[in-house]
Order: structure tokens, then C-alpha cells, then sequence
């Protein structure tokens, strides 16, 4: 910690440190860096971590492909590893990953089944020096080809093998061919190096409306933000607006009291008059804000 908050460690490191230990050098920045013990190194659970890491960024990448807010909730993310025995290590963490995307349910799966189609494309800036006039037989194999399995094998062990129409097998790896991931109706998706992750894109009311009320949240959170408040100050909020964010506003009253630090939520009656309002538009929702500090 030392290289970024230099005073803070020199403080520890001559009370902490000094006192109980006369010979430890004068400063915290003259110290060694503490030798590294690679024996207590998880090597599986680091594994774990960037494979949650690369299937959250994918999440979060098909959200902003198709412009999913992330405050918006869905139903369910699956997720389709392409390393065997990857899924049995991470599923314990659906939790975690659940979490991240905003989803209600991690579900790992071993195909995506009528949710997605995979399309193969050759790479010709990579292939036609290779090939040369012989690229429109390989593209042929390749539209010939199931494009899972090419994509499975990629992932699996970096290269696919395609049999050519005269019989020649030859061998291509993910620089020569592009795999893209194509969604079907009411679903969306993002394919990388660990996988897929197919999102249900389809919103139910309840969904819509804790939606909604995510939105109010953040709204609230950018009043305190702009009143410059205390980040311990307590609140009373007034909420007047249209009827589903007047409903979603009262169906999770509770959290947004507690995630905005109100004492009170009053909705749908009169702004008073000594509160500090704002009118703000929440998904096309016109939305009348009041807050005021306890006390």
C-alpha cells in the first residue's frame, strides 16, 4: 500500500511497526517488498476467478449490444463453458455471477439448444495467403460444417479440422475463422474464449417494475450526490408521478429506503414545499422528487 498512500503507511509502519521493533528500518519506504510464498497460491481458485471475470464481461457486453441497462433485472443468464469440467469448478458461483449481471437465476448448460445459432466465417486476410485460389472450397467446408462443433473445438483445444470436397483435412485455428453468436427471439448473447452467455431477454411485470424502482433508487442517490449530503445523513423522500413508477416506487419501498437511507417514503400525494425537488424522467415516466434532511 505504500507506493499510493505513502502517509497513511508511514503512520502504521512507525506505530505499528517501530515501536515493537527498534531494528525495522526508519521508514516504511525502505523496506523490502514481503517475499512472495507461491505455496499458498490457489492456482484453481485464480482459474475460477478469471473464467468468472471473462463470463461476467461477456454478460455485461451483450447488455450493452443491446442495450439492456444493467439496473434493468432479468430472468435468467446460461451459460456454456467450452473447457470440460470448467462449469462442475465455477457453478458454485452463480451467486457471485448472478449478481454482476443483475439476473435472477445462473443456469450452466452443456448446448443452447433453439436460444442461439453459431455461424462460421473464414478469416480471408488470414486464409487467402494460405489457400489462395482454393478459398471459395474452403469457405464452402466451412458453410458445409457444424458450426457448434467448430466452435466447441476451438475453444477446447484452439484448432478445428475441416474436410475439404477433394478429401484434404486441414486444420484451422481461431485466427482463421470467425464463430459468431446469433440470438434467436427474446434472447441475447455474447461468445468468447470460456463460452457463451445467452441472456433471456424477455421482462415480465415484476421484472419491469423493480426495474423501475432501481431507476428511482438512482435518482434519489444523485440528489444526495448533487445537495452534497452526508453519506450518513437520513432522509424523508416524496415521490408524484405516473402510475407504474407510483407502483413500482411502493412494491419496493423497503429497499429503497434502506438503499437511500430514508427514514420515510411518501408516494403519490402533494410536494411540499420545503423540500428540494427535482423532475426527472425515469424510461419515459415523467417522475417529481422530493427530498429533505431528518432533522
Amino acid at each position: 500500500a505504500a507506493p499510493f498512500i505513502p502517509f497513511f503507511t508511514e503512520t502504521l509502519h512507525q506505530n505499528l511497526v517501530r515501536r515493537a521493533d527498534s531494528d525495522a528500518p526508519v521508514s516504511v519506504h525502505l523496506c523490502d517488498w514481503p517475499a512472495v510464498d507461491e505455496a499458498v497460491i490457489d492456482e484453481g481458485l485464480s482459474e475460477a476467478m478469471g473464467a468468472i471475470r471473462d463470463i461476467v464481461s461477456l454478460g455485461l457486453q451483450t447488455r450493452a449490444a443491446h442495450q439492456l441497462k444493467v439496473r434493468q433485472p432479468l430472468a435468467l443468464a446460461e451459460v456454456i463453458v467450452g473447457e470440460p469440467g470448467l462449469a462442475a469448478r465455477i457453478e458454485r458461483y452463480s451467486e457471485l455471477i448472478a449478481e454482476e449481471l443483475n439476473v435472477k437465476d445462473v443456469k450452466f448448460v452443456e448446448e443452447a439448444g433453439e436460444r442461439v445459432n453459431f455461424a462460421v466465417k473464414p478469416n480471408y486476410r488470414a486464409l487467402g495467403p494460405i489457400f489462395g485460389k482454393r478459398m471459395p472450397v474452403v469457405r464452402a467446408a466451412l458453410d458445409a460444417a457444424d458450426a457448434d462443433e467448430i466452435r466447441t473445438a476451438l475453444v477446447q483445444s484452439g484448432e478445428a479440422h475441416v474436410t475439404l470436397e477433394d478429401g484434404e483435412v486441414v486444420s484451422l485455428s481461431a485466427e482463421h475463422v470467425q464463430v459468431a453468436v446469433e440470438a434467436c427471439e427474446g434472447y441475447a448473447a455474447a461468445g468468447g474464449a470460456v463460452g457463451v452467455v445467452v441472456l433471456n431477454t424477455t421482462l415480465g411485470e415484476a421484472l419491469i417494475s423493480e426495474g423501475l424502482a432501481r431507476e428511482v433508487m438512482s435518482r434519489i442517490q444523485s440528489m444526495r450526490k448533487e445537495q452534497d449530503l452526508e453519506y450518513t445523513a437520513r432522509i424523508h423522500v416524496q415521490l408524484r408521478g405516473a402510475e407504474a413508477i407510483e407502483s413500482a416506487a411502493n412494491a419496493f419501498s423497503e429497499v429503497i429506503a434502506s438503499e437511500t437511507l430514508a427514514e420515510s417514503i411518501s408516494v403519490g400525494e402533494e410536494i411540499t414545499t420545503d423540500a428540494n425537488t427535482v423532475s426527472v424522467e425515469v424510461d419515459g415516466h415523467a417522475l417529481e422528487i422530493a427530498i429533505k434532511v431528518v432533522g
